[in-house]
């Protein structure tokens, strides 16, 4: 699908990813901005639902856990192919909903 997609590096693996993304050029702006004034401890300028996180969690293939830096939304076309993490595909899909949420639902 043509639009931006939330793009991540993990810092272990060094694994690029995408979890999410926008059709919307203004939103994928606004969301770039706000991860930009978030790490530098000023806070986002306009709240958005599906906010990236400046760092995420990230299950590497041979099974150990990183940590992954937001780099950005990247702009892709019809056809590309730019989310090998989504729902189903991720190594962490197997662990219990405790281990990687808590005890809070």
């Amino acid at each position: 699908m043509k639009g931006y997609y939330m793009t991540f590096r993990c810092r272990l693996c060094g694994k690029t990813f995408t979890n999410g993304g926008t059709g919307d050029k203004e939103t994928a702006w606004t969301a770039t901005a706000n991860a930009a004034f978030t790490a530098s401890g000023i806070g986002p300028l306009k709240k958005l639902e599906n906010q990236p996180l400046v760092q995420e969690t990230h299950c590497c293939e041979d099974g150990s856990f990183g940590v992954a830096d937001f780099l950005g939304m990247k702009w892709a076309e019809d056809g590309e192919i730019v989310a090998d993490y989504l729902i189903g595909s991720s190594p962490c899909q197997d662990l219990p909903h405790k281990a990687r949420w808590g005890d809070e639902k």
